[in-house]
């Protein structure tokens, strides 16, 4: 009884660093229960998702640099990767441009089905009495 616990727990403890590096915890209980060990060393060398390590930078206040996409500290006025200055509030969202006028967008228009033959790629080698 006690080695199904120590499966279970080797299961939870893959699926719990795989979630940590942006993958999805349930498979990885699966397979961590099923193939612990080989889960395990895979999890454990896999690198994280793009998304979960863009979360972990910018829960360490550090975002993309503008020129470079280097991620840096956002109070910095200097990228240490590009060297290029960066404007006083750089790092902050810039609101969405508002015009005067309302946009105003057309309904698409409905196509007319063609009424003549479609084009065949062999036309070209017919004659007039089409054969």
């Amino acid at each position: 009884m006690w080695l199904l616990g120590f499966w279970i727990v080797m299961g939870i403890a893959v699926a719990v660093l795989a979630a940590n590096k942006g993958r999805f915890g349930f498979p990885w209980f699966i397979y961590g229960f099923l193939l612990w060990p080989v889960a395990l060393i895979h999890a454990a060398v896999m690198s994280p998702t793009a998304d979960a390590y863009d979360r972990k930078m910018r829960q360490q206040n550090r975002v993309p640099c503008p020129h470079c996409a280097e991620y840096i500290p956002q109070a910095a006025k200097l990228c240490p990767q590009c060297r290029s200055e960066l404007e006083e509030g750089w790092s902050k969202p810039k609101p969405p441009a508002r015009t005067s006028q309302p946009s105003q967008t057309k309904p698409p228009q409905k196509r007319e089905p063609s009424l003549d033959k479609p084009k065949r790629s062999d036309d070209r080698f017919m004659d007039h009495r089409g054969k």
